[in-house]
C-alpha cells in the first residue's frame, strides 16, 4: 500500500493512501510512496504506511525558529544557514548539505 496522494485544507493535511485516508493537525512538507512529512509547532512529525495503517514512525524532530523546512527528493531537509541536515523516511539521519 502506498501513499497516493496529501493535501493542506486550513491547519489539516488529508493523506489517501490505498483505499484509506485520513488527516492530521499541521502544515504539510511533502510526502513520498512511503512517508507525509508534517511540521506542527516546531516540530516535524513524519507517518509511515505499515500494513494498512498509517502511523507515526517514533521520529519527531525539533525545528528551531531560525531553520527552514523543505523535501530533498525522498528526503526531508532542514535548513539552517548553508548547512542542510537531511532525513529519510522514517526519520534517521541521511548525512548533511552544504549549499
Amino acid at each position: 500500500m502506498a501513499i497516493t496522494d496529501a493535501r493542506q485544507s486550513g491547519n489539516r493535511v488529508s493523506v489517501k493512501y490505498g483505499s484509506y485516508s485520513t488527516s492530521f493537525d499541521g502544515v504539510l512538507i511533502g510526502y513520498t510512496a512511503n512517508a507525509v512529512f508534517i511540521k506542527t509547532n516546531r516540530n516535524l512529525h513524519i507517518h509511515v504506511v505499515k500494513g494498512s495503517s498509517l502511523v507515526n514512525s517514533g521520529a519527531n524532530i525539533t525545528i528551531a525558529s531560525n531553520e527552514e523546512v523543505m523535501m530533498y527528493g525522498n528526503n526531508v531537509g532542514i535548513k539552517n544557514g548553508r548547512n542542510i541536515r537531511m532525513y529519510d523516511e522514517n526519520g534517521k539521519p541521511a548525512g548533511t548539505k552544504i549549499i
